[in-house]
């Protein structure tokens, strides 16, 4: 490592790690995670963790987390982004009259990945700097005489003098991707599949005969005009079979007419026969 980073001056920072004077009280070991901020939240509340404070950046607001881990308090943030504030931060500067200059720089998030070769034909490209999350946190770390170790790369890599992307985690984020697609287009209107318009229908004309039947029986018993047994008989016929067999049961109807008594149980058998066949 000390191969690659450069020696810096050890005079004080421009901002020292104090400078908002914030009453905050953080232990010694910190977490910089390079996923979402709310996985980040559920993974803290998950552990009992607290947010303790607030990181300001130019890029964004980054909660701070106290968890602890095996009794060590550890402070848990998101990565804050090391290079793409630097177009905000060159115009800060050049606003303010302070002098900066314009350079080559050399992106890496695998700084151990680097060699003593990769690390000369970079120079000899002209690059003056390295930049992005891991490396920015590197180079403060070794500013700050802090220790700083990366223990998990699962991303594309540019440990060769060429990109490469990496497919670990490209599957799972594929299915993710497909999963969150599909679950948009079910709150924007998606079109039903065959299978879920004809769940649906049979639920509702089982629903139509579980009233009907109802409806009959009710008719029956205040003398009131009947539903004609053909209509009853069709709904059942028409896959409302299990709403008229269970209706027959629930109201005590029809149960002594043998069309009704030995018809609807064949009816249903045949249906549950037929979507069987349909599901395999």
């Amino acid at each position: 490592m000390e191969n690659i980073l450069s020696e810096y001056d050890k005079s004080p920072g421009i901002i020292s790690p104090d400078f908002e004077k914030m009453d905050l009280h953080l232990p010694k070991k910190a977490v910089f995670a390079f996923l979402g901020e709310k996985r980040i939240e559920r993974f803290a509340f998950a552990r009992g963790g607290e947010k303790v404070g607030t990181f300001v950046s130019l890029t964004k607001d980054f909660p701070l987390w106290m968890i602890k881990a095996d009794k060590e308090e550890l402070c848990v943030l998101q990565a804050p982004a090391g290079a793409s504030a630097a177009d905000i931060v060159e115009g800060v500067l050049r606003e303010n009259h302070v002098p900066c200059e314009n350079g080559v720089t050399w992106s890496t998030d695998g700084f151990f990945r680097e060699t003593k070769e990769k690390v000369k034909a970079r120079r000899a490209e002209g690059c003056r700097v390295v930049d992005m999350e891991c490396a920015a946190l590197a180079a403060c770390a070794a500013y700050r005489g802090k220790v700083f170790a990366q223990i998990l790369f699962t991303a594309d890599t540019l440990h060769d003098l060429s990109h490469e992307q990496r497919a670990w985690g490209k599957e799972a984020a594929i299915r993710r991707s497909s999963w969150e697609s599909k679950r948009r287009r079910g709150y924007e209107g998606r079109v039903m599949s065959a299978g879920e318009l004809l769940f649906g229908g049979l639920l509702a004309v089982n629903a139509a005969a579980f009233f009907l039947y109802g409806l009959d029986k009710w008719k029956a018993v205040y003398g009131r005009r009947r539903i004609r047994e053909m209509t009853l008989l069709f709904i059942a016929a028409a896959g409302g079979s299990a709403g008229a067999f269970l209706a027959m049961r629930f109201f005590h109807h029809k149960t002594r007419h043998a069309v009704f008594q030995f018809g609807v149980p064949v009816l249903f058998l045949l249906q549950a026969a037929f979507a069987f066949f349909l599901w395999k």
